[in-house]
C-alpha cells in the first residue's frame, strides 16, 4: 500500500497543499526562509488521514475521516486495531460497529470539511 496522507489545517479549515511527514514523523511544510529548508508544523492544529489504498467505484480515493454510503451501511472510514474499518454508530447508544472497505461505497463527504456527517446513526 501506498502511503500517501491528506492533512486538514482545523484553524484555516482548508486542506493543506503542500506538506510532508519526516524521517523522524513529524508533519512539515517547507519553509521561506532561504537557510531553513522547511518547518515543522504544530500537530495540535492539524488532522492528518491517511489513504485507504483503494478507490472506490467512481475511481476517487477512499481516506481516513470519509463518510461513505453502500445501500443501508452508512459510516465514517476509520483505523481500527490494524486496519481501516466502516465504523457506524449505533442508534442510542455509545456503540459501533465496524464493516469492511469496500470499493463500492459512495464518499458522502469527510468529517472535516462536513462534521454534522460524523453524527450518522444507523
Amino acid at each position: 500500500m501506498i502511503n500517501k496522507f491528506r492533512v486538514w489545517d482545523k484553524q484555516e479549515k482548508k486542506w493543506l497543499k503542500y506538506f510532508f511527514i519526516n524521517e523522524s514523523g513529524k508533519l512539515c511544510t517547507f519553509s521561506d526562509n532561504p537557510l531553513v529548508s522547511y518547518t515543522i508544523l504544530p500537530i495540535h492544529r492539524y488532522i492528518v488521514q491517511r489513504f485507504v489504498g483503494i478507490r472506490n467505484k467512481d475511481n476517487k480515493e477512499l481516506y481516513e475521516g470519509d463518510v461513505v454510503m453502500f445501500q443501508s451501511i452508512r459510516g465514517t472510514i476509520t483505523w481500527i486495531d490494524n486496519g481501516f474499518e466502516v465504523l457506524r454508530k449505533l442508534r442510542n447508544s455509545d456503540l459501533c460497529e465496524g464493516e469492511p472497505i469496500s470499493k463500492e461505497y459512495e464518499i458522502l463527504g469527510n468529517i472535516c470539511e462536513q462534521p454534522k456527517l460524523n453524527e450518522v446513526i444507523i
